[in-house]
């Protein structure tokens, strides 16, 4: 218990000596977070949706539909930035960017049956417009590329001779997927980033770590005796008498001597 009371002791008293040490680090990384967080440009993010349905029967759905809608959003996602996707949004939307700097504002995810088109950018509303642009021309293109494949087919059936089974036409178009928009971006009335008050207290964290290790150091350099305490663990000599320092009311110090239970 004593052991105890001594580390408490100890700590304290360098807490007391350096406490402007982890002051000063606290603060001066927080000060440091919030200027530098404060000088980003912000971000922010539109979403667009687009939900995917895979060829199947009116008013029929089944299992199976359901996991190849989730199958083919999966497949289709990587077609949506492709160069002739994001050219066509560019020259529509009119935006300051090529086709290379716009693949890298726009990121693609396929969570079950959709795919989410999400927009990085700073201005909200081109963050919006350019998200809504890529859904409609992605879809615009795969309508476009399903009627040529349905083209095509009705001619590889006319080499055959056979010209009027639209049955097998009809077949065809049944296996074709459907996409359409199942919500459209709207403008961000916030930044997704940068975070100021996760930057400001991460900072101030890091800098309570930062200058408790430079106090660690310190401490550990310094190897001086600072309390009777002290001089028995380094000595194993017990102290007869310390000498006190006092102020007085005239301004004129002066040093008292105390034995070792408080006696001067």
């Amino acid at each position: 218990m004593d052991e105890e009371r001594l580390d408490l002791r100890v700590y304290w008293g360098v807490l007391r000596r350096r406490w402007w040490i982890l002051v000063l680090g606290v603060m001066g990384a927080a000060l440091a977070a919030f200027f530098i967080t404060s000088a980003m440009t912000p971000i922010y993010v539109a979403a667009a949706k687009v939900f995917v349905q895979g060829g199947q029967n009116p008013g029929v759905t089944t299992a199976g539909d359901i996991a190849a809608g989730q199958q083919l959003a999966e497949n289709y996602r990587e077609l949506i930035k492709t160069r002739r996707v994001l050219g066509k949004v560019v020259q529509e939307t009119g935006v300051p960017y090529s086709t290379g700097a716009l693949s890298g504002k726009i990121s693609v995810s396929s969570p079950r049956n959709l795919i989410v088109i999400q927009v990085s950018d700073p201005d909200p509303q081109a963050a919006a417009d350019i998200a809504n642009a890529t859904a409609r021309i992605f879809i615009e293109d795969f309508v476009d590329q399903q009627f040529t494949q349905i083209a095509q087919f009705q001619a590889s059936l006319s080499q055959y001779g056979i010209t009027d089974d639209l049955s097998l036409i009809a077949a065809q178009a049944a296996t074709m997927s459907t996409l359409r928009i199942a919500d459209e971006a709207v403008m961000p009335s916030s930044p997704s980033s940068p975070n100021m008050r996760f930057n400001v207290l991460l900072a101030a964290l890091l800098g309570l770590l930062g200058a408790g290790l430079v106090v660690l150091v310190l401490e550990y350099l310094d190897d001086s005796i600072k309390s009777s305490d002290e001089l028995k663990a380094v000595t194993g000599l017990t102290a007869l008498a310390s000498v006190a320092r006092y102020s007085s009311r005239d301004g004129r110090g002066g040093a008292a001597l105390i034995g070792e239970h408080g006696q001067s």
